[in-house]
């Protein structure tokens, strides 16, 4: 995890979510619910990165669960639905890539949430159950 100081205000609409992200217990929660829609035949790719648990999947089978951070996409960011930094997306991508390559980290995924940059390398195959409760309690270990 990366810290970064940036200003957040509220957007309406929301961004359209993309992306659930969960730490602590929440992160049970939210593999408790993928697994559900696993079993429903969703299409989930799951990570872990500093401890939390990311879900990615299409708006209408994204798990839902309580504690958890829903996230969208823009300019390359997973960013808070409701919430938007004060500088220009385009302007933040660049500025995390830039620390994320001082630091030696190249990771596909990056969610800039109020206070914090946390990077994941996701799978591009869905994931199976298996693989998302060992994902599970790597994120609330």
């Amino acid at each position: 995890m990366t810290r970064l100081a940036v200003d957040w205000r509220s957007i309406d609409p929301p961004r359209v979510p993309v992306a659930a992200l969960a730490e602590g217990t929440a992160a049970t929660g939210l593999a408790e619910s993928a697994t559900r829609r696993l079993a429903d035949g969703a299409e989930l790719r799951v990570a872990v990165g500093s401890g939390a648990l990311l879900v990615l999947a299409e708006p209408e089978v994204l798990p839902w669960a309580l504690g958890v951070v829903y996230l969208g996409r823009e300019h390359g960011l997973l960013l808070p639905t409701t919430l938007t930094p004060t500088v220009p997306a385009d302007l933040l991508h660049a500025a995390v890539r830039q620390l994320l390559a001082r630091d030696g980290r190249t990771s596909r995924h990056v969610a800039v949430l109020p206070g914090r940059v946390v990077t994941f390398d996701i799978s591009d195959t869905p994931v199976e159950a298996a693989e998302l409760r060992r994902h599970a309690a790597e994120a609330f270990a």
